[in-house]
Formats: C-alpha cells, structure tokens, sequence
C-alpha cells in the first residue's frame, strides 16, 4: 500500500472542518461555555488610580536620567516605608485588620509580622507609571488592585497626598535655603555693581564730554573748542579797551565840567574832551565850533555852560589874589557841629539833612552770557538729534546733555543783578537854594553839582561792569583752556581712555546682567515659596484622585469573550483535526487511487437504504439545527450571565435567584420598549 501524501492545502483544511463541522461547532460551543461559565468563579479585583502632576523645581533642577528619576519616584512613592505610613492610615480608618499591639500601643512581634505580610501584599498591587514625560511637567499615576473596593480606592489616595505633603515640606525648605542664598547673591552682586557703576561715574566725570566714538569726533571738539576759546579772547580783548576807556575817562575828568562833558548821554560818551580855546562868551551866537568839529545842540549847551563857568572862574582871578586864603572845606560833622552852637540861626532841613548812601544795582553780566551758551548748547542738541540722526545714547549727545545740565545749574545759582559800586556821597555844598556867596566868590548851583554826582556814581559803576565782564570772560577763557589742554592728552592718549572705558561699560552690562539674573531667580523663589506656603502646590498638584470601584478591572469582560471566541475555535478545530487523523476510512476517489496506486474505472454510489435516508434527513434538519440553537443559548446565557456578575451586580444577584422571571422582566421590559418607540 502506498504512503499518505504528505503535503495538505487549505482547501483540504476546510473540507476536512466542514465534513466535521459538528463536531467542531459542538467543541467549540463547549469550550466557550466553559470560558465563560469558569470566569464566575475568578476573584473579583477592583483598580483605583490617582493621578498627579509634578512640575521642575526652581530650587534644585532635576537634570537625573529618566531611569534613575523613575526608579526614586517609586521609591518615595510607592516603597516600603510610604506602604508602612499609609497601613497606619488604613489601620484607622479599618480598612485593615487590626494589628496586634501591647498594652503601650507597641506593635507586638506577631503585629510587626503581620504589617510586613501586609505591607508586601498591598506593594505587590502597587503600580507608579508616567503618562506624560517632559522638562517642564511630568504626570504621574499610582494604581492598587485589590479584592476590596474599599481598599483599592483608599490606598493610592493616601500614598500620593502622603509624598504630595512630604515632598512640599522638602520643597519648602528648599525654596526657603535657595531663598537665602540667592539674598545673598543679590546683595553681593548689587554691591559690585553699585562699585562699577561708581568707577564708571567717576571715570565719566574725569573725562566728561570726552569720550567720543572714534578720534575724528574728537578732533572735531577741540577745533570747536578753539574757536570758543578766540571768540572769548577777542570778547576779553574788546572788554579791557573798554575798561581802560573808562579809566582814562575816570583818570581825566578833574573838574566837574570835565566830568558832565565826558560821562556817558553827552555828545563825547567815552572819548576825553580836548584841550580847546576859550569859549565865547554867553551871548555867542549858537552854533560855534569846538575842538572837536561841529557840535550839536547838546554839545553845544554843554560848551556854553562850560564857557560860563570858565568865565566866572576868569573874573574871580584877580580878586582871589587880594582876598586871603579861604580855610579849607569844612566836614559835614563840622557844619553840624557849627550849626549846633548857633541855635539862634534858621536854618531849613535842606541844610543840615545829609543825601543817602547811593547804592547802584546793574543786571548780572554773567547770567546773560550763561544764557547765551545755554541757547547754543541746545542748539547744538537739535542739531545732532536731526540733522545727524543720534540717538539718546550716542556719546555726543549724552556730553551735550550733561553741559546743558552744567550751564542750567549754574544759571539757577547766578542772581540777576550785583551791586557794582556802593558810594558814599558827600556833596562840597549842602543841597539848599542858592545864597549870595562872598563878595568875588563864585556861586556853586547845587543842581549841577547834584548832576556832577550822579554822573560820578554811572561812571564808577561802568568801570565796576567792565571789570567784572573782563574778570568773567578771564575765568571762562581759563576754564576753556583747560578744558582744551585735557583734550589734547586725552586725544594722546585716546586709545588706552577708549578702552579702559569700554571695559567698565563692559563689566558694568555684565554685572547688571548678573543682577538681574539673580534677581529674576529670587522672584521665582518668593513666588514659588509663597504658593507652597499657600498651600497651592505648584510644584505638586492633583490632578485625579481614585474614586470608588462599581465594576471590577479583573476578570475583563472583553478578555474573556475574546478567549472564549479563540480559545474555542482552536478548541473545536483541534477535536477535527485529532478525529480526522484517527479516520482510516477513504472518503474520496482521489484517496484512494493515492493509497492503492491503481487507476479508478468507474464509481459505485452509496446505497442508502430507507431507515438510514431518514436518519440523515432528521440529523440534517432537526438534530443539527437544535444541537446548534442549544449550543448558542447556552452561549448567549453564559455570556449575560458573566456580563451581569460583572457591570450589574444588582440584576446579577435577581438572575441567580430566578432566572426564568429575570428573563421574563427583561422580555416584558424590552417589548414595552419597543412599543414606545413605534
């Protein structure tokens, strides 16, 4: 006899499955309902999860590997000594059995047995995942499995409130050692830059409006400067002429009629009269010449009164030589003194009231030129902010800005008026009408000699100007000067100052970046600190806590449909295959011409008699059908009965009481129903 073949296709598969497909549909019905009905009997466990989230600490990044982070967090979380903190909870809340304890409330050796028994079985339930994994965040979830709904709700709640607490306490006094630290680092590095920013102040006056960007810039100042300090020369220059003008005008007024004809308001304001001829007498016709050329009216009043006095002091010549001496010009305590002994005389108060001090106040000279200099500096401003384009911190116009605020400091500090002259007036002849005078003496009017006065005192204080404009611009040439001399060292030594500058500039920006650096930290620290101490977990947070278990996690219904469906089609198809392989019969002509290697001539069919045509017809249309419809309701009851026993314990306990009534509730349920719906 032949060999069997030894290579099957899937064709052959299928038909061996469908020749036996009762036999695979009854095993694989079978183990189904074994599935399902033995899942019943599988320990119900319940699953509580509670999640958290945990951000990066300020304090004390965490820059450990993730394996190393992770292995601690569970440590912390989920270790022995956090298990053994929260079976002390349960132990009060008698989720747990008590643990035996001495009378001191000592665990006795038998307790601390069975907490370590305990302890273990719960850790062995115990699970710490990351959901989410990040720098700035990660979400933590703990999950417990346990008989006890109870229980499995409970426990992951108190371990992540339990590290939630400890860990903020460590946070706390972290962020509070973090706190004092960066203080410190705040302060030292403010007292540096309180020190740079000194050395840069300092160094900014030394070299104040000094420190250009580029040596051409330079340059450009100290031609300016120069142009300054001639046009202040030139001013100086004109100002001494000026005063010695004045000196000589002072120097060569001997007479009173000298003084009228040479003061300032005259025809000859500055310019000394010359010596010229006698004048005509007073009934010369007006117009005459002087020695200066043509007059005018003025100057022509003023020759006829100078010639009149000239005349009287002509026609008393003569008599002065036959009159004695006269004694010299007494004193005014002297007329007082005289006066007193002659009470009997009348005299009015014109005569014995002396006039008062005269004290002349003439506008500030210096306070107009400051202006003067404030007007050009921000001029020069304008200039540089639009026609140049600076900005606010261009070197420029930081110099001019700081001139500005120079000139207007000094400009506040300057009064407006100064008292040029102060002087004490003592007339030769006391200011009453005019009496006869002695015999060959000339008359004195007291209202020229009043005049002579005044004109004194304008004279006195336009020599007292004109110094003071010439003392003025002597200091502002100095100062300029000296100004100029620096900026030539400084243009000598412009490189060595230019870098030396721009390394405080330097060191001051680093610092002030450091600064502000630590500050920045500090502030996250006091906020950070703040919050824990609030209580907000900012590091720490909640974000799910575990809620109590209606359904098991364990058995899963959809495990155990899914290994009930696979479990018994491999179930049924194994009992095919194993039934096939103890088949000896030949069902086909091809097998058979395989296994006696002989040509097939022609095939005699099966000769079914009566009986055996009616056996087939009931076993195909009545015993196949109801072995099927049997196999699926015991399918279908298993099924809502492990259905029930897990999502709906209630329905689950009527079930198992009656379930012909909870089948007749439900069908009763399910028509009425449907007819709320039609």
């Amino acid at each position: 006899m032949a060999q069997p073949p030894t290579k099957t296709t899937p064709r052959d598969l299928l038909r061996v499955i469908f020749r036996r497909r009762l036999l695979f549909l009854a095993g694989a019905g079978l183990f189904a309902f074994a599935a399902l009905v033995g899942a019943c009997w599988y320990p119900l466990k319940y699953t509580g999860l509670a999640r958290f989230e945990r951000r990066s600490d300020s304090a004390s990044p965490d820059d450990r590997a993730f394996e190393s982070l992770k292995l601690t967090l569970e440590h912390e979380l989920i270790g022995k000594n956090a298990v053994e903190i929260a079976v002390e909870r349960l132990e009060k809340d008698n989720l747990v059995p008590p643990l035996p304890r001495s009378r001191d409330g000592k665990l006795t050796v038998e307790g601390q047995m069975t907490r370590q028994e305990l302890v273990r079985g719960l850790m062995a339930g115990l699970r710490a995942s990351f959901d989410v994994r990040s720098p700035q965040v990660d979400l933590v979830s703990v999950t417990f499995t346990d008989r006890d709904s109870a229980l499995a709700k409970e426990l992951p709640n108190i371990l992540v409130t339990g590290y939630i607490d400890r860990t903020s306490e460590q946070i706390v006094g972290n962020l509070t050692e973090s706190h004092k630290f960066l203080g410190r680092q705040v302060n030292d590095a403010n007292t540096r830059l309180q020190e740079l920013m000194g050395k840069k102040i300092n160094f900014e006056k030394q070299y104040a409006g000094q420190l250009p960007d580029s040596p051409g810039a330079l340059n450009q100042q100290i031609e300016r400067l120069a142009g300054e300090i001639d046009s202040i020369r030139r001013q100086r220059d004109s100002a001494e002429r000026k005063l010695k003008n004045w000196k000589e005008v002072l120097a060569r007024s001997g007479t009173a009629d000298d003084l009228l004809l040479t003061m300032p308001g005259r025809a000859e304001e500055t310019v000394p009269k010359e010596k010229s001829a006698p004048a005509p007498a007073s009934g010369d016709a007006p117009g005459a010449k002087g020695g200066a050329g043509k007059t005018t009216p003025a100057a022509e009043s003023k020759d006829q009164v100078a010639a009149t006095h000239r005349a009287d002091k002509a026609a008393a010549g003569p008599a002065k030589d036959k009159v004695p001496a006269e004694p010299a010009p007494k004193s005014a305590a002297d007329s007082a003194a005289e006066k007193a002994d002659k009470p009997e005389k009348n005299t009015s108060a014109l005569d014995t009231e002396r006039p008062p001090d005269q004290v002349v106040m003439v506008p500030n000279p210096e306070l107009a030129r400051l202006q003067d200099e404030l007007r050009g500096f921000k001029k020069k401003l304008d200039s540089y902010k639009i026609e140049s384009k600076m900005t606010e911190e261009h070197p420029l116009v930081i110099t001019v800005r700081k001139q500005i605020a120079d000139v207007e400091q000094r400009i506040a500090e300057t009064p407006a008026r100064v008292i040029q002259q102060q002087i004490y007036i003592t007339p030769t002849m006391p200011f009453a009408p005019a009496t006869p005078a002695a015999p060959g003496v000339p008359m004195v009017d007291p209202l020229r000699e009043r005049e002579h006065q005044l004109r004194a005192i304008m004279l006195a204080a336009e020599i007292a100007a004109a110094q003071e404009e010439v003392d003025v611009l002597t200091r502002d040439l100095q100062k300029r000067e000296a100004r100029l001399a620096s900026l030539h060292d400084l243009l000598n030594n412009f490189e060595p100052v230019r870098q030396s500058y721009l390394q405080i500039t330097k060191d001051v920006a680093a610092q002030s970046a450091e600064v502000e650096r630590y500050q920045q930290q500090l502030t996250a620290i006091n906020m950070s600190l703040a919050a824990e101490a609030a209580k907000h977990r900012t590091h720490l947070s909640q974000v799910e806590l575990a809620q109590e278990q209606f359904r098991p996690s364990s058995p899963n219904l959809a495990y155990v449909l899914l290994f009930a469906l696979v479990g018994g089609l491999a179930f049924g198809g194994g009992l095919v295959f194993l039934s096939n392989l103890m088949d000896r019969s030949i069902a086909t002509t091809e097998e058979a011409a395989d296994y006696f290697d002989l040509p097939v001539y022609g095939v005699v069919g099966e000769i079914v008699t009566p009986s055996q045509r009616t056996r087939r017809k009931i076993r195909r249309f009545i015993a196949g059908p109801a072995v099927t419809l049997v196999v699926l309701a015991a399918l279908g009851l298993a099924t809502l009965n492990i259905v029930l026993w897990l999502y709906y314990p209630q329905l689950h306990d009527a079930w198992r009481q009656s379930p012909a009534a909870f089948l007749g509730n439900q069908a009763a349920s399910a028509v009425d129903n449907l007819k709320n719906w039609l």
